[in-house]
């Protein structure tokens, strides 16, 4: 059995890997413990130390787990994180990236015929070079594109269009940078301050 050197834990047949461009294996979830640390797909191997260039999904034609397998392991697991008034949790499951919230308690959800766009916004954006905020803030900015502006039969490029459009027409430096302006500017509405503070604490996504 293959050790995975980041965890030191055997790879088992069942395990979902990643291969890196050199050729070293590990452990997906590992694999994207170093992503986040490092920014974007092109981190050094823990091996040899050579850039990865490898880039491609964990699972084939698989887009709503391809998504899940860069958000937090409980995303499809936990219930959802609303509070009620009497003090209890709601028990219904969370919609994918929808805040760690169900349907009801955050209504704005992304559609299951989308999850396939999305992914490839979502992997594209960890090919950039963004500071961890402004990966948070791109990612949601890039849900709230594709469900309120883009028409049926848009793409990738289309996302890309808003937040190139955006970057050229930004007149601070700054905002390109942290991207928390790009909402006031689409007259979008801002994801909540507690997703953000949630994500940035613990270097995760829900």
């Amino acid at each position: 059995m293959n050790t995975c050197s980041i965890c030191l834990d055997g790879i088992k047949d069942n395990n979902i890997i990643k291969k890196l461009s050199c050729g070293h294996t590990f452990h997906f979830k590992c694999f994207k413990k170093l992503v986040f640390n490092h920014g974007n797909f092109f981190t050094p191997c823990p091996l040899c130390r050579e850039i990865n260039f490898s880039i491609n999904y964990p699972l084939e034609d698989d887009y709503k787990n391809n998504i899940l397998m860069m958000c937090h392991s409980g995303v499809s697991k936990i219930k959802c994180s609303h509070i009620k008034k009497n003090g209890t949790k709601c028990k219904l499951k969370p919609k994918l990236m929808n805040y760690g919230c169900c349907h009801i308690h955050n209504k704005v959800i992304l559609k299951e015929d989308k999850y396939e766009l999305f992914c490839k916004y979502f992997y594209h954006i960890f090919t950039t070079n963004y500071k961890w905020i402004s990966i948070l803030y791109l990612i949601d900015f890039g849900k709230k594109v594709i469900i309120h502006f883009l028409k049926k039969d848009d793409g990738l490029e289309h996302i890309l269009e808003y937040l190139y459009r955006y970057i050229n027409l930004s007149s601070n430096i700054e905002n390109y940078f942290y991207m928390n302006k790009i909402f006031d500017f689409y007259k979008l509405e801002k994801p909540p301050d507690s997703w953000l503070s949630y994500c940035l604490k613990n270097k995760t996504i829900i």
